[in-house]
This record gives structure tokens, C-alpha cells and sequence, in this order.
């Protein structure tokens, strides 16, 4: 499996250096943008990745056990008990300021020497164009780690400037570089811990604000419980003061 992998890595390699360095801005803004990969920008890692997959998931058929709500045991009786959880997905529109500093981010990508050799040692997948790269994360140009911490707040990227973080006062304060992940994170923090069984929210029509799913089939709520309790995830642990700052004052 490696060997087919770095293979097809050396193949798209071979192929970029061929074809020039055009194809790194494609890529590049294919990911701010959201766009489908272009059919002569298919990847010959990706395509041997997900071969592979095919492969180990067929192997592992019957042997391997994934534990849900919906699991049973060898007598067929439910092994947890709970309710089978479910995912609700918020496509967020992001704020005019948020975007041009994506696309300040991208245009000092392309503008690095060698940006296209350094996009060479990444797979790049049709679905979410998520740049994985190879190189050191701690590396300020690391393109694809740096875009995703500004996608929680640009403070959170490297050479942030003058999108450096100053912890709000006042919601006048936040609301001069808000964004709308920290927002819809207090909306989501609010809505729930308000109230416990609470609707789930999904993505209003301005892309920014959210509203309960009316629609939603909620299982009844069990005596005997404690109240609803929310764990925060985050990647990366330096973007913690902005998190912890935002979800305890409620800036928005």
C-alpha cells in the first residue's frame, strides 16, 4: 500500500513539474472557494488512496465491531441503551471581512517561492479540497493548517497583523471583527443549555444566524437525567483564549 501511494505521489509530482505551477492557484482558491475538482486535476494519490481503502475495508469485513446506539449483542438485546445519536452539519456563510482574509492568505501562498513544490507533497481529495500537507505544521506557510485555524477567527492563524487577538469588552467591541464560527458557537452553547432536549439548530437563510429545526423528531426526554452538558472540541489548543473568551462572556 505505501509503495502504490508514494508512487502515485511521485506521478502527480512529475505531473506539476510538467505542466508548470498554474495548477497550485487552481488548487489553492479551489479550496477557499468550495469548487469540484477539475476532471484534469484528478490526483493519482487519491485515486490509489481510495483503493486501498476499498481493499483494507473488504479485508476487515465481519471482524471489525463499530459500537453505536443502535448495537446489539449476540442476542440480539441493545448494548447501550441510548438513543442513536444524530449529526446535524451547519453550512455557515462566512463575513465579508472573514473572506478577504482568506484570499489574503491564499494570494501570499502563490506569491511564496516554490508554492507548487510544497502543494506537490499533498493529497488533495475531490469532496472538500482540504490540502493535507506534508510539511512541518509549525511552519508559518503551511497553507492548509493556517487556513483552518483562521477559519475559527483569523487571529487564530500565523502572521495575523492587525487580525491580532484583543479580548472583547463589550459586545460593540466584538462585533468590530466578529466570526461567524465563535457566533453560531455561542448560539449553540445558548439554545441548549437554556433549555435540556432542546431542537437542533440548523443555518437561517442569511447563512449566519441559526433557528431550531422545527421538523425534528426528538426522542422523549427520560425522568431521572441530569441537566444537558456540552463538550467544546477544538484542533488546535493555542485558539483556546478565543473559545473560552467568546463562550464565557456571550460577546454576540
Amino acid at each position: 500500500m505505501k509503495r502504490d501511494i508514494n508512487r502515485a505521489r511521485t506521478q502527480d509530482r512529475k505531473s506539476r513539474d510538467e505542466d508548470g505551477t498554474p495548477q497550485a492557484g487552481i488548487i489553492v482558491r479551489g479550496v477557499l472557494e468550495g469548487k469540484n475538482t477539475p476532471a484534469n486535476l484528478e490526483m493519482q494519490q487519491q485515486i490509489a488512496t481510495s483503493n486501498w481503502m476499498r481493499v483494507i475495508r473488504e479485508k476487515f469485513r465481519g471482524k471489525v465491531m463499530r459500537r453505536t446506539g443502535n448495537s446489539k449483542d449476540n442476542l440480539g438485546n441493545p448494548i447501550s441503551g441510548i438513543a442513536a445519536p444524530s449529526e446535524h452539519l451547519l453550512l455557515l456563510e462566512l463575513y465579508d471581512w472573514e473572506r478577504v482574509n482568506l484570499e489574503q492568505l491564499a494570494n501570499k501562498m502563490l506569491e511564496t517561492p516554490n508554492a507548487g513544490a510544497k502543494l506537490g507533497s499533498s493529497e488533495v481529495t475531490s469532496i472538500y479540497w482540504s490540502i493535507l500537507s506534508s510539511i512541518n505544521p509549525s511552519n508559518p506557510q503551511n497553507f492548509y493548517i493556517n487556513t483552518r485555524r483562521s477559519l475559527l477567527h483569523p487571529s487564530c492563524g500565523t502572521n495575523v497583523g492587525s487580525n491580532s487577538w484583543t479580548q472583547p469588552k463589550t459586545i460593540e467591541d466584538w462585533k468590530l471583527k466578529p466570526s461567524v464560527k465563535l457566533d453560531s458557537l455561542v448560539q449553540i452553547l445558548t439554545h441548549h443549555l437554556r433549555q435540556d432536549n432542546a431542537l437542533p439548530l440548523q443555518v437561517s437563510s442569511d447563512g449566519h444566524l441559526l433557528e431550531p429545526c422545527q421538523d425534528y423528531q426528538r426522542h422523549p426526554l427520560q425522568n431521572g437525567l441530569h441537566s444537558d452538558k456540552i463538550v467544546v472540541y477544538s484542533e488546535f489548543p493555542s485558539s483556546n483564549p478565543q473559545i473560552t473568551s467568546v463562550s464565557t462572556s456571550s460577546p454576540p
